[in-house]
């Protein structure tokens, strides 16, 4: 990606995520028709290594000992807050003194030309969530680019962790997966409208040319799709020239009516994760909040916004 697209993509205020909600323009919704799909109850990656992060505002703690090979990443989420775990690798050309300067600035085109994003898991306050990734040996940081109410992203205000990955003797293999999600420009491609109820392995790949995310949102109880979406295209964004915001953008929010209940964080382009999930019946959305290299857009006002049913 060049350096000139990527420099639009500071995570300022105005792509926060209570931001976005406010901001939400008309975006569409993407699902694709599929069948009544029936999953084998799952047991993936239960014997390979396991590497946990737990988040507080605003550190991480790292435990297990990161080795190269197939691992489940976890994230225990004990904070008040959303949070997820972004894992950046430092580039061969690149080192770890270099990457801990670009991430002292808002700014992710100073951070992509010395990293890449192999993903990592993302939940809401008081949950946890495991994805299966391959790690390669290396440098890391583990970081968090949510932002706070004022926009600025944890890991500014402290959440991120380096850590090295050593070689090994890795066995295992990736999980089998019960769907494949693609991520690309604009769409979750191949999730069907209707899932089973219980633990499923989604092979989530991004199959576009940016970052993107997977967040799966659980509606509350009773609340259709319809109404979820109306959350994220309900509002007003103001037009050209015409200021920053419109009452109705400045209104007051109350809790949103929904629970982040996994998910994988931002993810650079052609790469997967396997996410675990254990899906009870309800109503879920998934859901993109990266910025378009292009606009400073959210991708899910470009059609990054998808409904699926949990029977």
């Amino acid at each position: 990606m060049k350096r000139e697209m990527l420099t639009s993509m500071s995570l300022d205020r105005s792509l926060s995520r209570r931001r976005a909600l406010q901001l939400a323009g008309a975006a569409g919704l993407v699902t694709l028709a599929g069948p009544n799909l029936t999953f084998a109850q799952a047991t993936p990656a239960a014997e390979l290594p396991e590497l946990k992060l737990v988040a507080v505002e605003y550190s991480f703690e790292l435990s297990g000992e990161p080795v190269a090979g197939w691992t489940r990443v976890v994230l225990d989420n004990q904070g008040t807050m959303d949070h997820h775990v972004m894992l950046l690798k430092v580039h061969d050309h690149a080192t770890l003194a270099d990457l801990e300067a670009a991430l002292e600035t808002p700014d992710l085109g100073a951070i992509f030309p010395l990293a890449a994003s192999v993903g990592g898991p993302g939940v809401g306050p008081g949950m946890s969530s495991t994805v299966v990734l391959d790690l390669a040996p290396g440098d890391y940081v583990a970081v968090c680019v949510v932002p706070d109410e004022e926009g600025t992203p944890h890991y500014l205000l402290g959440q991120k962790l380096a850590f090295s990955v050593a070689a090994g003797d890795a066995t295992g293999a990736a999980p089998t997966a019960d769907l494949r999600v693609e991520m690309t420009e604009m769409a979750f491609a191949n999730l069907p409208t209707e899932l089973p109820a219980g633990e499923q392995v989604w092979e989530v790949a991004n199959t576009g040319e940016q970052l993107h995310e997977t967040l799966v949102l659980a509606l509350a109880e009773g609340m259709t799709i319809e109404q979820g979406m109306q959350i994220f295209t309900g509002g007003e964004a103001p037009a050209e020239g015409e200021g920053e915001s419109t009452p109705a953008m400045d209104m007051e929010m109350g809790p949103p009516p929904f629970t982040g209940i996994g998910g994988v964080a931002p993810l650079s382009p052609g790469l997967t994760n396997y996410l675990l999930l254990d899906l009870t019946p309800g109503n879920y959305l998934t859901i993109c909040f990266v910025p378009d290299a292009a606009t400073g857009m959210p991708h899910f006002m470009m059609g990054m916004l998808a409904g699926f049913s949990v029977a």
